[in-house]
């Protein structure tokens, strides 16, 4: 040691290591209360911070209550009150020192103003103030996101409540009768003036699932464009209906121009008409394949997959162990992860025409912490949509899929299972997922996530299953 050597009567460097642990324990008790730990996951396991080890505040805004006058006036100094009131000197000069600057605070200047003129039994309501304050303004992260690219440096990070910026969303209301509806941006000054506050609505516009953004600018000009395709539908409806019936089934694109031209319909008008019908749809398109390719995870190489960022991950186990990255990943599956912002996806698009049989499961692979998942099982065909089951998985059961019997499928129909994270939260979102497609024409057909993906995940994307058929499976957000 710097200061000389030191002897112990046990033998192991982890009782020293121990011993010295206890002394500084012991230091810091004669300060610290056992209760008032924050309750904090760490990958899975639930503990509180420190056993408590922490500061008894109300104690200390108690002796700054009873002893305020004097310590105003110098008849006491900081060291005679946290001596007469076993208290740490070095906190106890610190929090007076906040309580009496007269530096502005928005936070402090409330607790400030109520503690000026309160009695010593008020130090309970006060500590709860700044106990309120001290969750908001921070928070503990989750150990195993450490490290890890954009996610938390430490394990209690700050919160900077006030945003520069903020994206908020409104539900329209659905309105039987047609009225005007006006929304409104309304400000206030935050408690310190008006001096150059400003507030300016940006981007307003209008937004839907799996639709893009309109901007409140462009509205007038689509609703124009609207109502004049609108009246070139209706004005068409017989000749297409017509042309609809003289083609009998399924229309090809090169069979389209032809029918358009014989009836004397747009092009764009019959397409529409047909596809609403069921008889002209193009093959279901994914423009957002998950390229980052994952070789091992946690030293596991036999954990592979396909990876972007802020966790975005669809992952495949090919050996007959199960292991934790952190979340755990059962022998021969496959397990996904979303982001704040993205759902996580995987598709089968069919290499058939034909009745299909669906089934599958949804389950949390990382128990014990996050608040949950969502999850969606959508059948696309051309660009259409069928939204066949959805929920949320947020304990250790499975949610089961189907079965979902006698789907009628055309050959680039696309059958997606997407896992987005609840509430925006994708803390220990790692989600185990399967689902099998079986031919209703021959049960012998049948095509398996885990059994065509988990041995060779990284062999393309989209992956081809194990019949031989391309492009089958397909990993996108």
């Amino acid at each position: 040691l710097p200061d000389g050597i030191e002897f112990s009567h046990r033998t192991s460097r982890r009782d020293w290591t121990n011993e010295k642990l206890t002394a500084i324990r012991k230091f810091y008790a004669r300060f610290t209360e056992s209760n008032g730990g924050t309750a904090v996951n760490l990958e899975g396991i639930q503990f509180e911070t420190n056993g408590g080890g922490r500061l008894p505040l109300e104690k200390y805004l108690r002796a700054t209550l009873v002893e305020r006058e004097t310590l105003q006036t110098g008849k006491k100094t900081i060291s005679d009150v946290a001596r007469q009131h076993s208290l740490n000197e070095k906190y106890l000069r610190t929090l007076w020192t906040a309580l009496n600057n007269t530096a502005p605070s928005r936070v402090l200047d409330l607790i400030r103003a109520k503690w000026k003129t309160a009695l010593p039994d008020a130090a309970p309501e006060i500590a709860t103030d700044i106990a309120q304050w001290q969750q908001a303004l921070w928070r503990f992260t989750t150990v195993g996101h450490i490290g890890k690219k954009n996610g938390p440096t430490a394990w209690q990070v700050p919160v900077q409540p006030i945003a520069t910026r903020q994206e908020f969303r409104i539900k329209m209301p659905a309105e039987k009768e047609k009225k005007d509806l006006s929304l409104y941006l309304v400000t206030s000054a935050a408690g310190d003036g008006n001096t150059d506050d400003y507030a300016v609505w940006e981007n307003a516009r209008f937004v839907a699932p799996g639709q893009p953004d309109l901007p409140l600018r462009d509205l007038k000009q689509v609703v124009s464009v609207l109502s004049a395709y609108r009246d070139k539908l209706l004005g068409n409806a017989a000749a297409s209906l017509k042309a609809a019936v003289e083609a009998e089934g399924a229309v090809e694109e090169h069979q389209l121009n032809a029918l358009a031209q014989k009836h004397g319909i747009d092009r764009v008008v019959l397409g529409a008409w047909l596809s609403y019908l069921g008889m002209h749809q193009q093959e279901a398109s994914i423009d957002s394949y998950i390229t980052g390719k994952m070789e091992r995870a946690q030293n596991y190489d036999f954990i592979q997959g396909w990876v972007g960022e802020n966790a975005l991950s669809v992952v495949a186990n090919s050996s007959d162990q199960s292991v934790r990255i952190p979340g755990e990943v059962l022998p021969h599956s496959v397990a996904v992860h979303p982001t704040p912002q993205l759902r996580v996806a995987v598709g089968w698009k069919s290499p058939i025409a034909g009745s299909i049989k669906v089934a599958g499961h949804v389950k949390r692979a990382h128990i014990g912490c996050g608040n949950g998942v969502t999850w969606r099982l959508v059948l696309h065909r051309g660009s259409t949509r069928q939204l066949l089951a959805s929920g949320t998985a947020d304990s250790a059961n499975a949610a089961v899929l189907g079965p979902f019997e006698k789907l009628v499928v055309r050959q680039g129909d696309l059958l997606s299972l997407s896992i987005g994270p609840r509430d925006g939260n994708h803390s220990c979102d790692l989600t185990a997922i399967d689902l099998t497609v079986t031919s209703e024409s021959n049960s012998k057909t049948q095509w398996n996530l885990a059994q065509d993906v988990s041995p060779k995940i990284l062999s393309g994307n989209p992956h081809d299953d194990q019949q031989g058929n391309q492009a089958v499976w397909h990993f996108y957000s």
